[in-house]
């Protein structure tokens, strides 16, 4: 049995604790709930770290990072790390050496570092209009950046014995709305999902140089109006890149160029659901997708050569915000 956990943002805001046999057939074995909405999750070992949006509509609600304890088949909470009503983290990344971890606050523009220890580290605070979605992290090369979907640009820190500084700052045109992005192994070529126009900004780095390589579609040109990007992920050895597509409805599929890390659109797939907001790989053979607005997680069996996925089974989870093995 392999294990895995949805985040919900559904009215009870549960994380799930899940499993997938060998043939890719899931069951929910275990679900806590929270005060605050789960929007991302990240693993280390036996530690679950979430992201959690506050409610608007509950004035007891507040949001941070909850930790919990992965026992067994079981979550149990262990502690909070900055609780407050102001805060509604969308995306974290978690630094396991110097073990401290990063959140992008959505809606007040801003990006927080803590220790494990609850212990403010950096603050960064942008202009008006910002909406910081992402964060992630260069581990060659030390650098924390974040994408702002509200300023159309990213921005780059230098990390040194847990001090920040920020070294970069790159500007997309401003009708791009970066959400989510994808790294290659050697940290050469970003690979940059906008929320809308529904495309792929793909981008060769080097010493904190950004050329562009490719402007290339989700979807066919003629049916982009009602498409949003959400979820970008490579496939295990980088030779595919995959993204969900809510309106559209589907998981687009992109052949990598390892040498010139071009992309070569191949074909859309439906999810079979409504609004697949993230979606997780597992090897190369079987892709989960959360289906938002049909408050569904369905297992695929995906194969790459000739793009195509055959439903396995599928669960109930109320609006699944994320996946993660």
């Amino acid at each position: 049995m392999k294990k895995f956990f949805v985040a919900s943002c559904g009215n009870e805001k549960r994380l799930y604790a899940c499993t997938m046999d060998k043939h890719g057939a899931m069951k929910t074995k275990y679900s806590i709930a929270n005060n605050a909405f789960p929007t991302y999750l990240i693993r280390n070992r036996s530690y679950l770290f979430a992201s959690l949006k506050r409610d608007p509509n509950d004035i007891t609600s507040s949001g941070g990072i909850g930790i919990y304890k992965i026992n067994g088949f079981n979550l149990r909470f262990r502690k909070m790390i900055c609780y407050d009503s102001k805060v509604s983290y969308t995306h974290l990344v978690f630094e396991k050496r110097k073990k401290w971890i990063a959140a992008a606050n959505y809606h007040s523009g801003s990006m927080e570092i803590f220790s494990m220890k609850n212990n403010a580290i950096f603050s960064y605070q942008a202009e008006n209009e910002s909406h910081i979605h992402y964060v992630g992290y260069l581990k060659n090369k030390k650098i924390l950046y974040c994408l702002d979907l509200g300023k159309s640009e990213i921005v780059l820190f230098k990390s040194i014995n847990n001090t920040f500084r920020s070294i970069c700052c790159y500007s997309f045109s401003p009708h791009y709305k970066p959400r989510h992005m994808a790294v290659s192994k050697d940290e050469k070529y970003f690979y940059i999902l906008n929320e809308t126009p529904t495309c792929i900004l793909v981008y060769h780095f080097d010493d904190l140089e950004f050329k562009l390589v490719q402007d290339i579609p989700c979807v066919p040109m003629c049916n982009t109006d009602s498409s949003q990007g959400a979820a970008i992920h490579f496939s295990p050895n980088q030779d595919f890149l995959l993204t969900s597509l809510r309106g559209h409805n589907s998981i687009s599929f992109f052949k990598r160029n390892g040498v010139s890390g071009e992309l070569s659109f191949i074909e859309n797939r439906s999810t079979l659901g409504l609004e697949p907001r993230d979606f997780s790989l597992y090897k190369d053979k079987y892709l989960i997708v959360g289906n938002q607005a049909s408050n569904e997680v369905i297992c695929f069996s995906v194969n790459y050569k000739t793009v195509t996925l055959n439903e396995i089974n599928r669960i109930y989870v109320e609006r699944p915000s994320c996946i993660i093995f």
